[in-house]
């Protein structure tokens, strides 16, 4: 009952069930506890939208007796939330958890009306210290004024989700009789995903779709269904619109990754601060070169430490994106070698990073073309900036 008020992620990820499972486990009306479930998408047309939010919420809390019933037509929405916080202030046990799905297009109309509605939820939640608590679920966050605290889900990329990423793209297709031919082709995907989970979940959904769609394998032939490398590629190239934008949001969800990448993926880097050319890098020699390209990055309270340093190539060979060889050297993986384009392209990158950030520390990210109709295997999208 005392989670963040905010839950972002992208469509399919399955925020929906998340707030439905909290249902499940916080509604228990008979001990004062409830938790009470509004999705906004179904509330009707979108000039009915606001009108149609406060009639059922009032419905809601008529149903659990926290109106009177003769009142709730007529009474104001804030003089409403009173009724919850009288209710509240009874027994010290009780709890109240409203889980509004899908909010995205009532927030924009609220703020038009300068947040009728979200104010007096966010002055309840402060005066019963969260015995009141909402919580609001969208793809994209459209507000910058509204003082909730986000749970973005994704990349996977946190030392709690090692092998979180593989396990969502492979325990779905294997349930269903589909395997990869090995796990290059699993790490080719993810790199394509970055490790977000809608995307997995989307390319996922595309590579179930595509191995059904092709002649079924020998009676008796196990497992029933393989995935190549074409595989991967046919419908990567197909997803490569959904891709782009999630390599941008990658960039500013995980500038340090970025920046790790750049870094593994320069022959100059290489030559200049480790053993020469395809020689891979040290953690100390990684952390010298990140000091070099992006100094203002390495000093001050916030500064890039060695120690951040190991625990990012941690993450990020738990992940599948390097390896670490018997000496301790780091090499990028094979997917995320070939996908970062050419050494003249990289370097360029390293060399304007440190002016292509902006204020909040995350760089700047350029606009997605439309793909070409035919697109290489781990070739850049992005006409030469590719972006992880």
């Amino acid at each position: 009952m005392n989670s963040p008020g905010l839950l972002l992620g992208g469509p399919r990820i399955g925020k929906t069930a998340l707030l439905a499972q909290l249902v499940t486990r916080y509604h228990r009306p008979e001990l004062g506890q409830l938790a009470l479930l509004v999705d906004l998408a179904r509330l009707g047309p979108p000039e009915r939208l606001l009108a149609n939010f406060e009639r059922e919420v009032k419905r809601q809390l008529v149903a659990h007796g926290l109106v009177p019933a003769g009142m709730a037509a007529t009474v104001a929405f804030p003089k409403l939330l009173r009724y919850v916080r009288t209710w509240l202030q009874a027994q010290p046990d009780r709890r109240v958890l409203l889980l509004l799905d899908d909010v995205a297009e009532f927030l924009v109309q609220d703020d038009a009306l300068n947040l009728r509605y979200v104010t007096p939820l966010m002055d309840l939640a402060l005066d019963t210290e969260a015995r009141f608590k909402p919580v609001m679920a969208c793809t994209k966050w459209p507000l910058a004024t509204v003082p909730f605290q986000p749970v973005h889900l994704g990349p996977l990329l946190e030392p709690a989700d090692a092998g979180a990423a593989e396990t969502l793209l492979r325990r779905p297709l294997e349930s269903l009789g589909v395997v990869f031919d090995d796990d290059t082709a699993v790490f080719w995907t993810l790199a394509e995903t970055g490790y977000f989970p809608h995307l997995i979940q989307a390319v996922g959904q595309q590579l179930l779709s595509h191995i059904y769609a092709q002649p079924l394998p020998a009676a008796g032939e196990r497992p029933a269904y393989r995935l190549g490398h074409k595989d991967v590629r046919e419908v990567l190239h197909a997803a490569a619109a959904d891709i782009c934008a999630a390599s941008q949001d990658l960039v500013a969800e995980a500038p340090d990754h970025y920046l790790a990448f750049l870094l593994l993926s320069s022959p100059e880097v290489h030559e200049q601060f480790g053993a020469g050319q395809g020689g891979g890098l040290l953690s100390v020699e990684l952390f010298a070169a990140a000091a070099h390209y992006w100094p203002q990055g390495c000093q001050g309270p916030q500064a890039w430490t060695m120690t951040a340093t190991e625990a990012l190539l941690g993450r990020m060979t738990a992940a599948g994106m390097t390896l670490r060889s018997a000496t301790g050297r780091y090499f990028l993986t094979e997917p995320f070698w070939r996908r970062m384009g050419s050494a003249e392209g990289m370097q360029a990158e390293l060399d304007g990073f440190a002016a292509n950030r902006v204020g909040d520390g995350i760089p700047s990210a350029p606009a997605c073309p439309t793909p070409a109709p035919k697109i290489p295997m781990l070739k850049r999208l992005t006409n030469g900036r590719r972006r992880l």
